[in-house]
């Protein structure tokens, strides 16, 4: 994986002047986010793969546009949820829908392999409950904690992301945390 900022402001120049390679290490770099990101906003493992394979379709066609090479983490995220949306509407749905196969907060759990059964059983209770909790939020409040505490962004790129006000991402956030 790529620790360096440098290096990926490099790659971004490098893909942006044409070198598919500069792409590909780029990509590699990103898509275990945009995939766990896809799949926490559409609950779906086909349907999050499909996105990923939109998202990059997308910033392969669209990397040229990218003006600031710090921010293409921040921008790659946005493309993908905007991709996750558009294919949220395409699909007629008016909410994300849960699909109860997938687990998305399975890092959350300890990973202690030496737990004791009940401990166990209640580490995947509690994933469940809170995954839950997260799916019954309103679809702006769980893209803002999605963003925030998964993904990491500042309040700032979460309104410059969203195009929402950074206020409103703040009451967002606030909403969902008090809901949760």
């Amino acid at each position: 994986m790529i620790v360096d900022k440098q290096e990926i402001t490099d790659l971004v120049s490098k893909a942006q002047g044409g070198d598919n390679n500069a792409f590909e290490k780029l990509f590699i770099e990103i898509q275990d986010n945009l995939y766990f990101y896809a799949l926490k906003m559409i609950h779906n493992q086909q349907d999050a793969e499909d996105a990923v394979q939109s998202t990059a379709i997308e910033i392969f066609n669209s990397i040229v546009k990218l003006q600031n090479p710090d921010f293409f983490k921040t921008w790659a995220v946005r493309i993908c949820h905007n991709v996750c949306c558009k294919q949220f509407k395409k699909n007629g749905l008016s909410t994300i829908s849960v699909d109860d196969d997938e687990s998305f907060i399975d890092d959350i759990a300890d990973e202690d392999k030496e737990s004791m059964p009940a401990e166990l059983a209640e580490s995947e209770e509690f994933k469940n409950i809170i995954e839950q909790m997260i799916d019954s939020l309103p679809d702006m409040q769980r893209s803002c904690l999605l963003l925030y505490y998964f993904e990491e962004l500042d309040i700032n790129e979460i309104s410059e992301m969203l195009e929402i006000p950074t206020g409103t991402v703040k009451s967002n956030l606030n909403y969902a945390r008090k809901k949760l």
